[in-house]
């Protein structure tokens, strides 16, 4: 198991009382599927030490990871499809699925009677929201170092994971359940034998032509 996160800004919201929530995605660079963005708030002084980066767990060590996430946090999910990724382009696409992670985990608040997020931790990507006294910090590598963006990441790559499970019943051709949609060698051979599927992204196959 990786090591534990050091949640420098857990640790400093919480004993300030102050509520801070995890945001990241799984899915940006496959040639299929949705984007999946989710965002977890822990219980108070709450960061179990197997919440850790999603890529470096297994998918027993994940699973367990989300059940314990799903029944001990507040937390929520977006789903970005294809078609908005070939409109929008991906970097769009992904800081819109964040923005409207963060509205449901606003609402989400309001409907449990807890204070409102005043800090906002995500992996890397310099999100913008125009929010009274909401900090927004972007941290590299933010799922090594935050607990709250390692449970948004597991929640995000279990979710999408099962979704491309899925997918694999719908198109027998394509090995979605093994490769998830990545453009391995297995999956680029599947698409020029079969040609794409409704849930391929065309501007990321014009690329990797």
């Amino acid at each position: 198991m990786p090591i534990p996160c050091e949640n420098i800004h857990e640790k400093n919201a919480w004993s300030n009382d102050v509520t801070i929530a995890g945001i990241d995605e799984a899915g940006r660079g496959p040639l299929c599927g949705p984007v999946v963005v989710a965002g977890v708030i822990l219980p108070k002084n709450t960061a179990p030490d197997f919440l850790v980066d999603s890529k470096k767990t297994t998918d027993k060590q994940r699973s367990n990871a989300f059940e314990w996430i799903t029944q001990n946090c507040i937390y929520t999910f977006v789903t970005i499809s294809p078609e908005q990724i070939d409109r929008v382009n991906i970097y769009q696409a992904t800081m819109e699925g964040m923005r409207q992670t963060y509205q449901q985990l606003t609402q989400l608040c309001k409907i449990m009677g807890t204070k409102p997020i005043e800090h906002l931790v995500i992996d890397a990507m310099p999100l913008k929201i125009e929010q009274q006294n909401l900090i927004i910090t972007p941290i590299i590598r933010g799922e090594s170092a935050s607990s709250s963006i390692a449970a948004a990441s597991i929640v995000a790559k279990v979710i999408r994971d099962r979704m491309m499970h899925d997918y694999q019943t719908m198109f027998p051709y394509f090995s979605f359940a093994k490769h998830k949609g990545y453009g391995t060698a297995q999956h680029q051979k599947e698409i020029k034998a079969c040609g794409q599927s409704i849930i391929h992204r065309k501007s990321f196959i014009l690329k990797n032509r």
